[in-house]
């Protein structure tokens, strides 16, 4: 009826107000996802609102976060961790500890969230250094490890899709 249509437009909307348009685009292919399932997503997709609102519905997310996008969650800023070693890492936990805010300095700060890995266990990820012409490993946080493991078949499928474009 049109008073269902009208009151789901208003939960869609009120919806799109906390997540984000494009916190909706990754609600919608959820639809027959089934719940307890782990999505990756990257910054574009990433939001505070829309790891509350996954967590809510019962689906673990892991996602890297734009600096706009944390609210007024107190990480560590880009300027302050520019003056830190390479593998610094600074976190905050939500007040119910459902969900983690990690800003890790690589070659810049990476902003991730989730409501299912934490920074535990410390691992190590071999970088090239430029001063020293070399790899050196850099202490890495869980979630980096685990967020790359499974971003890297994207990345790759974004490269293979760039390199044979198929006409629409």
């Amino acid at each position: 009826s049109i008073d269902d249509d009208q009151e789901e437009l208003i939960k869609r909307n009120d919806l799109k107000k906390r997540i984000g348009e494009s916190g909706l685009v990754v609600l919608d292919l959820l639809d027959r996802v089934p719940e307890g399932t782990h999505v990756f997503v990257d910054n574009y997709f990433g939001s505070i609102g829309l790891l509350r609102e996954m967590t809510s519905r019962g689906y673990d997310l892991t996602c890297t976060l734009r600096a706009n996008r944390i609210g007024d969650c107190p990480i560590e800023s880009e300027k302050a961790m520019k003056k830190r070693q390479r593998g610094y890492f600074d976190y905050r936990l939500s007040k119910d500890k459902k969900m983690i805010i990690v800003g890790w300095y690589d070659n810049r700060r990476v902003l991730l969230g989730s409501n299912a890995i934490g920074i535990e266990p410390l691992t190590s990820l071999s970088r090239w250094d430029r001063k020293q012409k070399q790899k050196i490993p850099i202490d890495t946080p869980q979630i980096v490890r685990l967020y790359n493991k499974n971003m890297g078949s994207v990345d790759s499928v974004d490269m293979f899709c760039a390199l044979h474009p198929i006409p629409f």
